[in-house]
């Protein structure tokens, strides 16, 4: 797979672009970019970072903000003597400069980068090659080195700024005295990461999650600026554009994030505010020009109503005035579909009612996604194949558990395991798990890295000894793994901005040992009921195939507050902190099923077994870490089972709308409202001819899955014919109750 130069026309490109000789080549390399520049500074929107600079540069002391700034004013034409009192502040700080750690060096190697860069006519021979001899033993010293090749370029560490802005503006600056550094950190960039991130920039999802997503993606999209100022070259692919997509969609109406993975964000905001994070917005909007980026980055950086100063001129005033482009116009998200498919390599979707664009924690919006996770990453992401999460006026189906310190025992035993999801456990008594090279057992950290043994949770397994994928042919090759479920339907429709359902099924046999599961299928299905008592409901039907039948199946469920159990009816409240929203839940699979609810004091984080893993560590309000589950199994013990729950949304005190059963001879389903939802009772995709039964009453909206592409006749109360996509493997029509003979033509 080739990299491609959008700015030459699509070009296939098989190295980076070459620096131009002269200088400033830095973020930028003409006299238009200066005056773009200068441009900014006169803006209202960056009056906050342009005066940062201004109060920096008229300081003498030796700090890093300090010389990019005199270094800035240097570049922008304001005096000669900012420029030589940056290269002598510089010379200070280097001096002094003794720390080992790997972000603090790769700030050194930007900042060093800039004053030589932008203040080269003021930087003798003989300081620059002193300056080089530094820069060289500091890359060194970075956790990746140099040659930058000790850690992986998809996730972890090597997928942040060491190479793709560290290095990178390092070796850019210093081309025409060390060009071996540029053909070195450059060519490690070509070689590595560009490739596979222009491979999963489509799906419009980072692997790393809510929290460490957004900040790998700024390491994108600073090499991004850096290869463009320089060449005029677009070293990425053009969906670079879309990577942020699921951070749109995720985002909730009291302003924080749906959960996934990893999340640090949640201990540093209280509910009812909103998470910020303006680095990525801002540097993808003023990179790709998209008004739908603007406004998120307006909402990060000065708030909502445009009034509040928020993070403007507190981040890094000159890489601020350098990304971020004021005269990009903000676009409401109100244009977008409200449903959005993250296709390969993760599988997911997230499907809403509404975008409510201030902060209101009674807003009528209803948020749910589910994630299949077609590829394993390992580091942040959690072995959360098939969870589904909920929100209305606050969280209702959660993902459990506390991120507070790495490989924590929290973290090893509850948080990242599959029992802290909304999926499914199948547990094998005999099953161990790996972690970096140990079977059943992890050096503990926090214990003088003893050993420590894994517990037996039931759930999926990492792959590859739990080792984070090196490059993309590792990531790729069937050997380790990392390739573990596979989407084998979606859609949304009729109307694809305003969907009445949403629909998606996953294989995820993979992610759990073939030793214990021979077949797990999970369909997804949301409706938009358009109900202002009831505004959606959420169907999850599974087929689940166990090796032996007594390995015990068990269906998760979590939330916050302790759940209430009636037969075959669970329901869920949120009550405090200013919400009112009521999830109720109606399992009409397997019959006569066994529900049983765990949590409370002591047990909040109690694993199969019963032993509770608490996290006391950044722990507040809004940490959403859970305290309850509901454990769904079948009466009996089986190899074959299938799952059918219908969970609705509603405020506390309104009733749910009555749930309908339907069994037919090959499919299987259920009816409410003006609704009915079939799915295949095998899980596999049908053809031939079907006869389905269902009452109601007026026009209904019937949505058949697992059906075999082609064109397919609907014979009964209405007659038409419909055309069912290798891609979606779904029917939708709409009629009145009665019978219905369903039939696929022939080609």
């Amino acid at each position: 797979m080739a990299s491609v130069d959008r700015s030459a026309g699509g070009e296939r490109r098989k190295g980076p672009p070459q620096p131009p000789a002269a200088h400033p080549r830095l973020f930028v390399s003409s006299p238009d970019h200066i005056a773009q520049l200068r441009a900014k500074t006169r803006t209202e929107l960056m009056t906050p970072a342009w005066n940062a600079v201004l109060q920096q540069s008229a300081k003498q002391t030796a700090t890093e903000p300090v010389i990019r700034a005199k270094a800035f004013r240097h570049l922008l034409g304001d005096g000669r003597e900012y420029g030589a009192q940056a290269v002598a502040l510089f010379d200070v700080f280097l001096a002094e400069f003794e720390s080992r750690n790997t972000r603090a060096i790769g700030s050194v190697l930007l900042t060093g980068a800039m004053v030589y860069d932008w203040c080269y006519e003021l930087v003798d021979p003989s300081r620059r090659a002193a300056w080089q001899g530094r820069f060289l033993q500091l890359a060194r010293d970075m956790e990746i080195g140099y040659p930058p090749d000790k850690q992986g370029a998809i996730s972890g560490h090597g997928a942040e700024d060491q190479v793709l802005r560290d290095q990178l503006a390092w070796a850019i600056a210093v081309y025409n005295e060390y060009p071996e550094i540029y053909e070195t950190v450059a060519g490690t960039i070509f070689a590595r990461y560009v490739d596979v991130r222009n491979w999963f920039y489509p799906s419009g999802k980072h692997h790393r999650g809510d929290s460490y997503g957004p900040g790998t993606l700024n390491s994108d999209f600073a090499a991004a600026f850096l290869f463009r100022a320089m060449s005029g070259v677009d070293v990425f692919d053009r969906s670079q554009e879309s990577a942020l997509d699921w951070y749109l969609y995720a985002r909730r109406p009291d302003g924080s994030l749906l959960r996934d993975g990893d999340s640090y964000e949640d201990d540093q905001h209280p509910y009812g505010e909103y998470w910020r994070h303006s680095w990525p917005w801002m540097m993808a909007a003023g990179y790709y020009k998209n008004g739908y980026l603007q406004r998120e980055f307006l909402r990060n950086y000065v708030g909502y109503d445009g009034t509040g100063a928020y993070e403007a001129g507190k981040l890094d005033p000159v890489r601020e005035l350098i990304y971020a482009d004021p005269f990009v116009q903000p676009r409401s998200v109100r244009d977008l579909p409200l449903t959005r498919y993250f296709g390969t390599p993760h599988g997911g979707m997230i499907c809403r009612t509404g975008w409510t664009e201030g902060i209101d924690l009674d807003s009528d919006d209803v948020l749910a996604e589910i994630r299949m996770n077609e590829f394993f990453f390992s580091g942040h992401q959690h072995l959360d194949a098939g969870a589904f999460q909920i929100y209305y006026k606050g969280a209702l189906a959660i993902d459990s558990g506390n991120y507070a310190l790495y490989e924590s025992a929290h973290h090893m035993q509850y948080s990242r395991r599959t029992i802290a999801h909304n999926t499914i456990l199948v547990y094998d008594p005999s099953e161990e798990w790996e972690w970096h090279g140990l079977t059943g057992f992890y050096r503990d950290p926090f214990s003088g890295g003893a050993l420590t043994p894994l517990g037996n949770d039931g759930g999926q397994f990492w792959p590859n000894w739990a080792y984070e994928p090196y490059d993309f042919a590792e990531l790729l090759d069937p050997e380790k793994g990392y390739r573990r479920g596979k989407v084998l339907g979606h859609a949304f429709g009729p109307d694809p901005h305003v969907p009445d359902f949403s629909y998606i099924k996953g294989d995820l046999t993979g992610h759990y040992r073939s030793t214990k599961v021979e077949r797990f299928v999970r369909s997804f299905v949301f409706l938009n009921l358009k109900d202002g008592d009831v505004p959606a409901a959420v169907i999850v039907h599974d087929r689940v195939i166990a090796r032996r039948p007594e390995f015990k199946k068990t269906w998760l469920l979590h939330s916050i507050e302790e759940p209430r159990i009636d037969g075959n009816t669970c329901v869920i409240e949120r009550t405090t902190d200013g919400y009112g929203g009521k999830l109720v839940n109606v399992t009409l699979l397997p019959a006569a099923p066994q529900l049983t609810k765990v949590g409370g004091p002591g047990r909040e984080f109690a694993d199969y077994h019963g032993v509770n893993w608490p996290e006391s560590l950044n722990v507040t309000s809004s940490s959403e870490t859970g305290a309850w589950r509901v454990e769904l199994s079948p009466a009996a013990p089986a190899r074959a089972d299938n799952f059918l729950n219908v969970m609705q949304v509603m405020r506390t005190s309104q009733a749910p709308l009555p749930v309908t059963h339907i069994d037919l001879d090959r499919l299987e389903g259920a009816a409410l409202k003006d609704r009915v939802v079939l799915f295949s009772k095998t899980g596999e995709r049908l053809g031939g001819a079907l006869e389905i039964t269902f009452g109601g009453t007026g026009l209904l909206q019937v949505l058949v899955a697992d059906l075999a592409a082609g064109t397919w006749q609907v014979a009964g109360p209405v007659r038409t014919r419909a055309e069912v996509s290798e891609e979606a493997g779904v029917l939708y029509f709409r009629g009145p109750a009665g019978t219905y003979r369903l039939s696929r033509l022939e080609a």
